[in-house]
């Protein structure tokens, strides 16, 4: 038997945060996105996917990433009890409403606007910051300070959301500060997530930390690493 966590009380704590009172880090599961635009009927978007052309491909798919994190922001219980939430109720009828526009493209460009969400926050230290970011197996969890909040399980990876990602800093790497603050600043600016300025951001913030950990870049397990560590992310 393994002893998840131990309280008398339920700890006053977002259900977001309650992997940071266990004794072992718990993950919390995927949300399936695709699930939930088809049951919940408000959330249906009324043209064809079959039709989309490459640019609409690309905002459907920051449609889907936004509308996860804004479900994410508001609680997932509201996907359940639709009508609890005051907020929940004007999305639901904003997105019904702004997905029939007769243009696709303008339909996706309302909605992917409806679900915007605070990226901005308090900071605050996590020197597991940048371990979370590239991914940790179950083994290496064990070396983990007690206490793990917001931990997701992605291909047999520990990590966290995006979001707590983005509000964390690594006091023992500066490069994920570097490239958490190019992150932020993308998606805050950017409308389409797979353009190509998010996605250099994404992949600068990534790759800078994975060779600061390990000394290498190696893309492949058995091509050849170069051997690479980086300091510091430069603007541009």
């Amino acid at each position: 038997v393994t002893v998840v966590a131990t309280y008398t009380a339920r700890p006053p704590l977002p259900a977001a945060a309650s992997s940071g009172v266990c004794r072992i880090p718990v993950g919390l599961p995927c949300l399936n996105i695709d699930a939930v635009m088809q049951e919940v009927e408000d959330l249906r978007f009324p043209h064809s996917q079959k039709r989309f052309d490459r640019n609409q491909e690309r905002l459907w798919a920051t449609l889907c990433f936004r509308l996860g994190m804004k479900l994410t922001e508001l609680g997932l219980s509201v996907i359940h009890m639709h009508y609890s939430s005051v907020k929940f109720k004007e999305l639901l009828q904003s997105f019904k409403r702004e997905a029939s526009h007769t243009d696709t493209t303008e339909a996706l460009k309302k909605c992917i606007q409806l679900c915007e969400v605070n990226l901005k926050g308090p900071l605050k230290v996590d020197n597991n910051a940048v371990m979370l970011l590239l991914g940790v197996g179950e083994e290496e969890m064990e070396e983990f300070e007690r206490q793990v909040s917001n931990i997701v399980v992605i291909n047999d990876l520990f990590t966290s959301s995006l979001k707590y990602l983005l509000t964390i800093n690594d006091s023992n790497f500066c490069v994920y500060t570097s490239g958490r603050a190019r992150m932020q600043h993308c998606m805050n600016e950017h409308s389409d997530y797979l353009s190509q300025t998010p996605l250099e951001a994404a992949y600068n913030w990534t790759l800078s930390c994975s060779s600061a950990v390990h000394k290498k870049l190696q893309f492949l397990v058995h091509e050849k690493a170069f051997m690479f560590e980086c300091e510091k992310l430069l603007p541009g």
